[in-house]
């Protein structure tokens, strides 16, 4: 009885070990003709498809996940553009100081009476502006008066005269003084030049660039805010009645207007665009019937409340007096660029001061891109395109719709 139930147990444990040797010869077999397939299929693969693969896979794993995105989005080719720009900006009319003529005070003394009431009057040539008191003019006049009644030497007599002429008294006042032998108690301070008057207690009228905002600016021109910021300081007098000048002081400036200057402001990113010489069209918003075709004549960078613009002067002919000082100026520059690196604005993200796009570095599955994030330097925007002046070139692949490849959560790093 024993004999059989061990012949039994043995028989069991025999179908149980040939039964797990044949399910191992079974996986080993399937195993080895996968591997067949595997080889079979990677033999036939092309090298260069292979490699282009195993590379993309490798950089894909390398990149942190805020460099690089793996999407379907649609992809745009910057593109070159050889068009006419319109530059459009706003300006003023100010004064050209080379037709400035400054009146001084030959000797101190104390004003007694001034003729010259406001900025801008207009004076002639040889008419009274101001009288003034002055010792110092009082003691020449005594000694000539001295010298005239003692009868002197002619030549001392002569030196005299001089001395006050020198020191601005006329040939009229002169004779004045000879013929009733009496001192003259103020002297006339005559105009010599034909012109406007304008007061000043700097050397040059203070010249002020508009505020403005980007905003404001619709990527093309300059705003002037003249309400906040007057072109030109036209304050109140700076010398009065009673007031006390100094030998050699500017008591005013005589200008004859006959030829100004168009102050017009340029935003800074057209600076490739124009020139000294560059042809502009004006119109004064005195007379916008009347177009003023002039050229460029100086160009100055200017920095205001951190922005940076082109200054561009233009000298202007003034002789029928249309053009008033501190008149608003629309001025129009039509510029030739030869070329344009252009991309659509949807292809740029804003993120603070940088500007990137979405470039295209792989394709790790058909109809599935590997972008990578990229600085560039945005230009002017022309409607719905957008300049790159640098950071991309015309054989990149970027992405149409930036917006789509972030969401709110992601911070994007670029190289």
């Amino acid at each position: 009885m024993n004999r059989r139930k061990n012949k039994i147990q043995l028989c069991y444990w025999s179908f149980l070990l040939a039964g797990l040797l044949l399910s191992n010869g079974c996986n080993n077999q399937s195993e080895h003709s996968g591997h067949e397939s595997m080889n079979h299929d990677k033999h036939n693969m092309p090298n260069h498809e292979m490699k282009k693969n195993d590379t993309i896979d490798l950089k894909s794993i390398s990149l942190p996940t805020n460099y690089s995105v793996i999407s379907s989005q649609k992809t745009v080719k910057p593109a070159w553009s050889e068009s006419n720009t319109t530059i459009s900006a706003n300006g003023y009319i100010a004064v050209d100081e080379r037709r400035d003529n400054k009146i001084s005070a030959r000797f101190s003394g104390r004003i007694e009476k001034l003729f010259v009431k406001y900025n801008f009057q207009y004076v002639n040539k040889g008419e009274k502006v101001m009288e003034i008191y002055s010792a110092e003019l009082n003691t020449v006049q005594e000694e000539l008066l001295f010298l005239l009644k003692n009868k002197s030497e002619n030549e001392l007599v002569k030196k005299a005269e001089e001395k006050l002429k020198l020191m601005g008294v006329s040939d009229s006042q002169l004779k004045e003084i000879e013929v009733t032998g009496k001192t003259l108690y103020s002297t006339s301070v005559l105009s010599s030049y034909d012109g406007y008057v304008y007061f000043t207690n700097t050397n040059a009228p203070s010249l002020q660039i508009p505020t403005t905002h980007p905003s404001q600016m619709g990527g093309m021109g300059v705003s002037s805010n003249s309400s906040s910021n007057q072109p030109m300081n036209t304050s109140t007098l700076q010398i009065r009645e009673g007031s006390y000048v100094n030998k050699g002081q500017t008591l005013f400036k005589v200008n004859d207007l006959k030829e100004v200057l168009g102050i017009v402001l340029i935003d800074n990113s057209h600076s490739s665009e124009i020139s000294v010489g560059t042809d502009i069209e004006l119109t004064s918003e005195l007379d916008r019937d009347d177009i003023i075709k002039a050229k460029i004549n100086l160009l100055e960078p200017v920095l205001q409340n951190g922005q940076k613009f082109l200054s561009a002067r233009i000298y202007l002919n003034n002789e029928s007096g249309l053009l008033k000082i501190n008149s608003l100026l629309t001025a129009k520059v039509n510029s030739v660029k030869t070329k344009q690196l252009l991309i659509p604005n949807s292809s740029i993200l804003f993120l603070g001061g940088r500007s990137i796009v979405w470039v295209k570095t792989g394709e790790p599955e058909k109809g599935k891109y590997i972008f990578q994030a990229q600085n560039i330097t945005k230009g002017v925007s022309q409607g719905n395109m957008a300049e790159v002046t640098s950071g991309l070139t015309d054989k990149d692949e970027i992405v149409f719709d930036a917006g789509y490849m972030i969401d709110r959560e992601s911070l994007i790093k670029s190289k």
